[in-house]
This record gives structure tokens, C-alpha cells and sequence, in this order.
């Protein structure tokens, strides 16, 4: 028996509890607010839209400060707030909670620390990551948000929300979530939150069985040896466990990496939402290659939810 949908909200809401929203001011940013607007208002989410200005002086901050402006009569910081205050008023209307912050720093350092000092469940962005052949100059904003932050982020593709242009009606949510697991312990990481998300806006799942890495060790994750003697176990036995929570859930078998699944996935399915634990990459292999997530970040026809290595939603749901 299916739940409902007002018990499924109240089952999933922890990991959606508190969303923060860079905005920089521009449509590729504020776009994202046709996803997040609905999905605050299913979740009862309080939504923080976050202006970050440059510092104030040349004196460089601590690692990780978040400077405040606090001159009342700085231009700068009045119109960031009137902007904020503009997107609450004519984006937002009133369908969800929301507060506006402006805060002066580094972008990226200022993101991550907001959000880590705020106990937030989501860092949601507008923006695509830069080519490979830029980030080799300068890495981008988004990209150091992800290597430094424990937050899960969502990334929505800037013509996601194409056919909506013009319109002042938030985009409906999608309503299947797809989750590509390769067998690892990880992948039950993300069949849980996608399970939570599904339920909260009342959502099918797909779960979509990749080719497991190359890397993954095998020897010490007893889920991962699992996978790879009986796939089809395995799947079977996560899709039993997400239909006895009310779940609609299909289970895909792709003889392919977690890339192609996704990509495939997005030609096969109608539109979703994909959830998916990630790995991040540090030193020389990061400054080369970049982090893995954007470039399927940057292939994606869908909104993407990455959760971080060391997420756990029943952190999320115990805090």
C-alpha cells in the first residue's frame, strides 16, 4: 500500500530541510529556483538565497572567514539585497520560506563555510562547470565548492527549463528519481537519499546497475562482492527494499560505466532527477583531470543530486 503523500513528505523532509542557493545575479543561476521552489514547498525546505560581494578591502581573510558587510551605508551591499529580496518577491511568492544573506569573501569559501555553519541538507546551482581545456587556467567556483564541502549539491542544467521561458510558473517536479549503483557500499548511500527524495515528491525510482570500477575493492566490501557474483541479486534485493517503504521502483541491468548508464538513462527515460554518490579527486590528479562529477555534469540533460563520499542521511535525519 502506497503511502501518502503528506506521510511521504514528513518521511523524507531531514534531508531537505535547509536548501542554500548561490545567486550571482544571473539567469543561469536564478533558473534553478523552477526546481528548487517546488521541491522547498513539497518539503517544507527554509530556502537561504546567498549573494557573496568581493572584500571590502585588499587585506586578505583567514581561511574559511565569512566577512560580513556592516556599513549601513554601503551601495553595494543595498543593492544585493534589494536584488535578493526582488527574487524572493517575484520568483519565490510566498510558496516557500526564505531568507536573503549577503556576505563578502571568496565565493567558494564563503558557500562551503555558510553552509557548514548552518547545518544545511543542500547546496543547490545553477551553473555549468567550465570545459576541461578552461579549468586548466582557473578552476571554477562550482568545482572548489565541491572538493571542499560535505554538503550534497545539486546541479540543474541551464536549458532544463527551456520550454518554461517567460512563464512565471515554477517548473512541476519530476516525477521518477534514478539512482546508478555499481555495488559498492557507496551506492546504498544514494539508494537511501533517493528513496527519501522519491517519497517526498512522490516520485518513482529507477535504479540503474553499472559496470562496478575499475577500482572498486572487492575484497573488503562484502555489498560490492555481492554485485559482482549475482548483479541481479543485488539489484533485486535494494528494489524489495525501496517497494516495501511504497515505492514504485524499475530496475535497469547496463553492461556500461556509471557515465554511460546516466547518459543512456536520458535518452530511455522520461524526465528526472538523478541521485549519485561521488568521489572527489585531490592534488596533481584534480588540477589535471578536474573532479569526475562535471563531466557528467556537463553531458546532463537532468537535474543531478551528488552526495559527497562521507553522506550519510541518517546523519542528516539524526541532526
Amino acid at each position: 500500500m502506497a503511502l501518502k503523500p503528506d506521510i511521504m513528505s514528513e518521511l523524507a523532509r531531514p534531508i531537505l530541510e535547509r536548501i542554500i542557493v548561490p545567486l550571482d545575479g544571473s539567469a543561469r543561476a536564478e533558473a534553478i529556483l523552477n526546481l528548487v521552489v517546488p521541491l522547498a514547498e513539497q518539503f517544507d525546505s527554509e530556502l537561504t538565497f546567498l549573494h557573496v560581494l568581493l572584500p571590502r578591502t585588499t587585506a586578505p581573510a583567514r581561511p574559511g572567514e565569512i566577512n560580513y558587510p556592516d556599513a549601513l551605508h554601503d551601495r553595494t551591499r543595498t543593492v544585493a539585497n534589494d536584488y535578493l529580496k526582488e527574487v524572493n518577491r517575484h520568483l519565490v511568492q510566498g510558496r516557500a520560506r526564505s531568507r536573503e544573506v549577503v556576505a563578502a569573501g571568496r565565493v567558494s569559501e564563503v558557500v562551503v563555510g555558510h553552509a557548514n555553519q548552518g547545518g544545511y541538507g543542500l547546496i543547490a546551482v545553477g551553473s555549468r562547470p567550465r570545459p576541461q581545456y578552461l579549468r586548466w587556467f582557473r578552476e571554477s567556483i562550482t568545482e572548489s565548492i565541491w572538493t571542499n564541502t560535505n554538503t550534497p549539491m545539486m546541479f540543474v542544467p541551464p536549458d532544463w527549463n527551456a520550454n518554461d521561458s517567460g512563464s512565471d510558473a515554477a517548473k512541476e517536479l519530476p516525477r521518477r528519481v534514478v539512482i546508478p549503483v555499481n555495488g559498492s557500499t557507496r551506492s546504498d548511500t544514494a539508494l537511501e537519499y533517493g528513496g527519501q527524495l522519491a517519497k517526498g515528491i512522490g516520485a518513482d525510482v529507477t535504479i540503474v546497475g553499472a559496470k562496478p570500477a575499475l577500482t572498486l575493492p572487492l575484497a573488503t566490501d562484502a555489498n560490492a562482492i555481492l554485485y559482482a557474483d549475482d548483479p541481479f541479486e543485488y539489484l533485486g534485493e535494494r528494489a524489495d527494499k525501496l517497494r516495501a517503504s511504497g515505492l514504485e521502483v524499475t530496475v535497469i541491468r547496463r553492461s556500461e560505466s556509471s557515465f554511460n548508464s546516466v547518459l543512456r538513462a536520458a535518452e530511455d527515460l522520461p524526465e528526472h532527477i538523478i541521485v549519485a554518490i561521488a568521489r572527489k579527486r585531490f592534488g596533481i590528479t584534480r588540477r589535471i583531470l578536474g573532479p569526475r562529477v562535471f563531466r557528467l555534469v556537463r553531458h546532463s540533460q537532468n537535474p543531478i543530486i551528488f552526495l559527497p563520499p562521507s553522506y550519510s542521511p541518517r546523519k542528516v535525519a539524526d541532526g
